[in-house]
């Protein structure tokens, strides 16, 4: 991840280049789904699903059907703060070493890209649940999402999002049969075969590089190696280096990418749509003084509210509690 030191005690716009500048692939999950904006401290939103289908022939002249009102099941989840604090004195400032211009702007960068950092494992990291969790109520906070004018400090995890349905949690080995069968009971509730990402820790990645299934490795036409007999995995062969990277699965129920994550438990993998999915924003991320500054010491708040939404809670799944 690259760093660079600039002044921060300017416009907003030099955070807004902080942001952007974050490592995309250090924060998949949080970077590959959308964004939107919430108004309250407790984000409402109806899940998105397609009807189920019925068998109601009409004759060339019958009348319209009676009206069958399709309300919307309603979802939410409550908007977390996510705070770090950025600090330098004036002395640190006044003398230049280690390359740095400025002491307080390189601790204020390093502070944002962990809000960012910060964000991603509350979203996927921590599995928090909509009832019975004591880490979804924060301390000296009484009541939970349904209780007015109280509000959890933490938000419901993508795990806590979805429906039981589509939540393995039977344990063992993380498996190409595993990931086959929860795809296979997400196509069964969503009815459609949209592209996934899958999200695996770095040992299952290597598990994952092995699928002996329709699996697509990044390929070099002029140096592919076909490997394995019958199996449709390709290697690349350039000069003294072998890449099996597995970069697509593809199986009946759609292709699904594969992308390593440091963030996940070391016991989960997930699947997402990332259509599916954003970060409701609140407060955008941001650093705002925190203390009139001194003639000794200066003091930034790095922070942003934000909270997830999975807009149809089986168009993911997740593998848990595996061995």
């Amino acid at each position: 991840m690259a760093i660079e030191t600039q002044d921060l005690t300017t416009p907003a716009e030099s955070v807004r280049d902080v942001i952007e500048r974050i490592d995309a692939a250090a924060v998949v999950f949080t970077t590959l789904i959308g964004k939107s904006q919430a108004s309250a401290m407790k984000e409402e939103y109806p899940e998105r699903a397609y009807l189920a289908p019925r068998d109601a022939p009409q004759f060339e002249t019958g009348s319209a059907p009676a009206p069958t009102p399709n309300q919307p099941v309603m979802q939410k989840n409550a908007i977390e703060t996510i705070s770090r604090t950025a600090s330098a004195s004036t002395a640190s400032d006044a003398v230049r070493k280690y390359g740095m211009d400025e002491v307080l702007a390189d601790d204020v960068e390093q502070q944002l890209i962990g809000c960012r950092r910060d964000e991603e494992y509350a979203c996927i990291g921590i599995i928090t649940e909509p009832t019975a969790d004591p880490n979804f109520i924060s301390t000296g906070v009484t009541g939970g999402l349904e209780d007015p004018g109280t509000y959890p400090a933490r938000r419901i995890s993508f795990h806590g999002l979805l429906n039981a349905a589509v939540r393995d949690q039977t344990g063992g080995a993380f498996s190409e049969g595993k990931v086959r069968t929860l795809k296979q009971v997400i196509f069964e509730n969503t009815r459609e075969r949209a592209d996934k990402v899958m999200l695996v820790t770095p040992a299952d990645q290597v598990i994952a590089d092995d699928f002996s299934g329709k699996i697509e490795a990044i390929t070099n036409v002029a140096g592919a190696e076909n490997v394995g007999g019958a199996a449709t995995r390709v290697r690349t062969v350039a000069g003294n280096e072998v890449d099996i990277s597995v970069q697509y699965f593809r199986d009946s129920f759609g292709r699904t990418s594969v992308v390593p994550s440091t963030f996940l438990k070391s016991d989960t993998a997930i699947i997402f749509d990332p259509q599916m999915c954003d970060i409701c924003e609140l407060e955008p991320l941001q650093a705002q003084m925190l203390y009139p500054d001194t003639a000794k010491k200066r003091e930034r708040e790095c922070f942003l509210r934000s909270t997830l939404r999975v807009l149809n809670t089986f168009s993911g799944g997740t593998m848990e509690n595996l061995s």
